[in-house]
């Protein structure tokens, strides 16, 4: 672009070239020749005056301001440098969107980020053309403005791209959206805090961005207020105040939970610890809850807290069946402690009360054992012995186990189950056994007694006996082929109350004797009967070298027993007409008579008078039978 400002010459010529062309269309009056000669020279003068002034100023005109930033004198390129430096500067221009009721919380944009774009070269063109507009008057009044003070003010060629307006204006509503937030209620011991709710919003994008496309362009940084509307916190600041009223009172002071002598104590700091506020499920209140978790309780304090259920006692006084009432148990439950003792901490007056828990219902209650109907003796059996012997013991001891068990109906009982193997430190002491055939003494030893005892009490009484077994040997002090022995754990005796009631077992000693009473309530009739022994077998002869006998001497150690078999057999009636026959086939082994001997030939006497040893037998027969019960 020149330098120097000049006139066109079609310019100046169609100026001057007018009146002759009106002189063309017909005949001017005299009056208007010297008005178009007046105006021709007023032309020259104009078109001589601008022609001046912009020989005088060859950049932009004085006074040009572009976005409030002067430009006067500025040459084209220095023009073109200032405009883009404008452009950058209207393109970091910060656009600050805040919400109308809350200024606190703001999303901050560029001009650049809402789209703008400028036009570096039509706004350099605008400014540079101010007083050389084609039209003279214009140029004119332009070059009497930059001599005055007055300001000619240069609109920037600028935009804003429409897509990302919406972009960054949508951008700005998601940030400045905000859900309400709650009030707060913290514990810290007993110290109690409380933070009150905020509303929150949502924008009103179509009112934002008609807001932010409306000050776009508008010079230098812009604050925009954000339409929206407002979200409630669904609880207020009046129910936060009364849950942290409730908080406070709950941790004034400690409260105590007692059962019977013990108690479980939690100071104002603990029962802080258990504290936690949460929104009622219905309405607009806060509540308290206690946290079960924090309660934290010593195994030492609830175990005085608890007691176990008792069952229901069926015992038997004077032949009198009497129930003693059960008792439920009492269980200490974290829950249920923690949620009373927040109630009890809440309470207007007193901070104390009877401890809550959970209730163990007894195995047997009271009620269970009166539906048993066990009122009477249905069958007793006794069977004797010597006195204070280590074998009574054992008898004695495990009629100490069994007695009181109760069967209900369709249940078994066994007796190796129940007592399990005989051993000291249950109490069982050494006793008469039978091993390979021959008597000998182990722990527990003589319990086959009480075996036999128990199996004649159920025999008698109808009960169904599942498994049982005789002696190998006969022993004389029971009813041949109605008895039983035992071995932990390959003998056994198990018998089932297959009756519709319910079945106690009760035991009875004295010194001499043991006895087994079954009672329940009268369901079956029995009668019972043994066959006379056959297959009588005879006793063998064993002989035992015994080298601590004098030579030639002989001691029978086992004075032996016939073998027999024999029959025995129960006829049993229901009371519902049925009936049932039943017989047992057992084979007794002969028990052998061993005669310990020393069969060295005796020295002669001097004398020659030899001593002859008497025979002293001991009756085996006695002894107790356990086929091998070496526990």
């Amino acid at each position: 672009m020149a330098s120097t400002p000049t006139l066109r010459y079609g310019e100046l010529m169609m100026t001057v070239r007018f009146p002759a062309r009106l002189r063309a269309l017909g005949q001017i009056p005299r009056s208007w020749k010297f008005t178009l000669l007046g105006v021709g020279v007023l032309v020259v003068l104009l078109l001589t005056t601008v022609a001046g002034l912009r020989l005088a100023h060859p950049g932009v005109l004085p006074g040009v301001e572009i976005a409030g930033h002067d430009v006067s004198g500025l040459d084209e390129d220095e023009l073109d440098r200032a405009v883009s430096r404008l452009g950058v500067e209207r393109g970091e221009d910060e656009f600050t969107i805040s919400l109308e009721a809350d200024d606190t919380r703001s999303f901050v944009a560029s001009r650049a980020d809402l789209g703008y774009e400028l036009d570096e070269a039509g706004t350099s063109k605008r400014a540079w053309r101010r007083g050389r507009q084609l039209n003279v008057l214009a140029a004119l009044v332009d070059h009497l403005r930059a001599f005055g003070t007055g300001t000619i003010v240069v609109a920037m060629a600028e935009s804003i791209a429409t897509e990302e307006l919406e972009a960054t204006v949508a951008e700005a509503a998601d940030a400045l959206d905000a859900d309400p937030v709650e009030g707060r209620i913290t514990v810290d011991a007993t110290e109690v805090a409380s933070t009150p709710p905020v509303a929150g919003a949502v924008v009103d994008r179509e009112g934002l961005l008609e807001k932010v496309d409306e000050s776009a362009l508008a010079d230098g940084p812009q604050a925009i207020a954000a339409p929206n509307e407002s979200i409630e916190p669904a609880i207020d600041q009046a129910a936060v105040e009364a849950a942290a009223e409730d908080a406070r009172r709950a941790v004034s002071g400690a409260v105590r939970l007692h059962r019977d002598d013990a108690a479980l104590e939690l100071s104002g700091a603990e029962i802080g610890a258990l504290l936690r506020v949460e929104p009622a499920e219905e309405g607009d209140e806060l509540e308290l809850v206690a946290d079960p978790e924090a309660l934290e309780v010593d195994d030492e304090t609830i175990a005085a807290l608890e007691t176990d259920p008792v069952d229901a006692a069926i015992t038997v006084t004077d032949g009198e069946v009497e129930i003693e009432p059960s008792a439920d148990g009492f269980r200490f439950d974290h829950a249920l402690a923690a949620e009373q003792a927040l109630t009890v901490a809440l309470a207007d007056v007193g901070r104390e009360a009877e401890l809550q828990g959970l209730r163990e219902e007894p195995e047997r209650s009271t009620v269970d054992a009166e539906e048993l109907e066990i009122t009477e003796r249905v069958s007793s059996f006794t069977t004797h012995h010597a006195c204070c012997q280590g074998r009574v013991q054992n008898i004695q001891r495990m009629a100490d186990l069994i007695d009181g068990v109760v069967l209900e109906p369709g249940e078994t009982f066994s007796i190796n189950d129940h007592v399990g193997r005989r051993t000291r430190d249950k109490g069982f002491t050494d006793g008469g056994v039978i091993i390979r055939g021959e008597f000998e003494q182990a722990v527990g030893g003589g319990v086959s007694q009480f075996a036999t005892t128990f199996f004649g009490a159920a025999y008698e009484a109808g009960y169904e006996i599942l498994d049982h077994q005789p002696h190998s040997y006969y022993i004389s002090r029971y009813p041949a082929g109605r008895e039983a022995t035992l071995n932990y754990p390959t003998i056994d005796v198990v018998i089932r109350n297959d009756s519709p009631y319910g079945l106690l077992l009760n035991t009875r000693y004295s010194a001499t004797a043991i006895t087994v009473d079954f009672y329940g309530k009268d369901w079956v009739d029995v009668e019972h009967w043994t066959s006379n022994r056959y297959n009588v077998r005879q006793a063998p002869v064993e002989h035992e070298e015994n080298s601590s006998l004098a030579p030639g001497q002989e001691r029978v150690v086992q004075s032996g027993r016939q073998g027999f078999d024999i029959n025995y057999t129960r006829s049993l009636s229901y009371r519902d007409g049925a009936s049932d026959d039943q017989t047992w086939t057992h084979r007794y082994l002969p028990e052998p008579r061993i005669i310990e001997r020393n069969s060295s030939t005796p020295e002669p006497e001097a004398d020659n008078d030899p001593e002859v040893e008497g025979e002293t037998p001991e009756d085996g027969g006695d002894e107790d039978d356990e086929n091998g019960d070496t526990e």
